[in-house]
């Protein structure tokens, strides 16, 4: 299994994926999200997350910890 993708699997991993991903491409979060999330469903036939805001939300869930 490729690493990029393993490190898909955590939260902290999906979310540093997902800001190196923002600041190289240019493209907006809802776009690079999606695009993440859809190699995770690629990859393992179910979605990481449901949707843009239930991946926002745990996030911030995680930064208040």
């Amino acid at each position: 299994m490729n690493e990029d993708l393993k490190n898909l699997c955590s939260l902290d991993g999906f979310t540093k994926a997902f800001w190196q991903e923002y600041r190289e491409s240019g493209d907006t979060q809802r776009v690079v999200f999606e695009r993440l999330n859809e190699a995770y469903e690629n990859a393992f036939g179910v979605a990481r997350f449901p949707s843009f805001d239930a991946f926002r939300m745990q996030r911030t869930r995680a930064l208040k910890k």
